[in-house]
């Protein structure tokens, strides 16, 4: 399953490629508004770039695709990398390390859902408020507890649609009641979130460098015989 689903991962993408191309050919004000909020979506995230999608009209299903889509693409095309593809990577980047490191540790955790009630645990992580467990993590969380690839993925996907739906439908009925109150509000609203995301993504970073990314050999798959600490 695992070819296939990066197979499916680099389809979705490209549809996503294609369709902007075409709306490129039909109006190129979309197009723009298209790509600066899937701009504010990778830079910032989800929070930042659905308002940001309102503040230029988008319609709210293409607001939710512009975000989604391109992030089960992710998915799809991440998980198969979770055990051996994101050990390579964590060699040259303390980020891998680290999501690789929480996942570990989060597998280890045996009380918690994922461990307890399997797909539906992960599926119950992928409804957590943004800041405790990306997509990401937690489709690695499910892999290293055990769970087959099925018990993962639709779990996950189905959590990332009910948030986003949740996401898009909360902060479209905030963005149409502000703009009642002032109409420049949403504008500076938008900007205030994009920069706050931007900025808690900065000071992340920093402070993982300071910390340090733990090394490969210090990070111990489930199951595996412990190991004294590395000096």
């Amino acid at each position: 399953m695992r070819s296939p689903l990066i197979a499916a991962g680099l389809l979705l993408w490209l549809a996503c490629l294609a369709t902007w191309a075409f709306v490129w050919t039909v109006s190129r004000q979309q197009a723009i508004a298209i790509a600066t909020t899937f701009g504010a979506f990778f830079v910032a995230g989800k929070l930042a770039a659905i308002p940001f999608g309102y503040l230029q009209h988008l319609p709210p299903l293409v607001i939710g695709l512009i975000v989604l889509v391109p992030d089960v693409g992710a998915i799809f095309v991440a998980y198969p990398l979770t055990r051996g593809g994101i050990r390579v990577l964590g060699r040259w980047s303390g980020s891998i390390r680290r999501l690789h490191a929480n996942a570990v540790r989060a597998a280890h955790r045996r009380e918690g859902f994922v461990a307890r009630y399997g797909g539906l645990g992960v599926f119950v992580l992928a409804l957590l408020p943004v800041g405790f467990y990306s997509p990401l993590v937690v489709s690695a969380i499910g892999q290293l507890a055990g769970l087959s690839a099925r018990r993962v993925i639709v779990p996950v996907v189905a959590g990332m649609c009910v948030m986003t739906t949740f996401w898009v439908v909360v902060l479209g009925y905030g963005f149409t009641a502000v703009s009642r109150l002032n109409p420049r509000l949403p504008f500076v609203i938008s900007l205030g979130l994009l920069l706050l995301f931007v900025g808690i993504d900065v000071v992340r970073r920093l402070r993982g460098r300071r910390k340090g990314a733990p090394r490969e050999a210090d990070v111990e798959e489930p199951g595996a015989p412990s190991r004294p600490p590395s000096p």
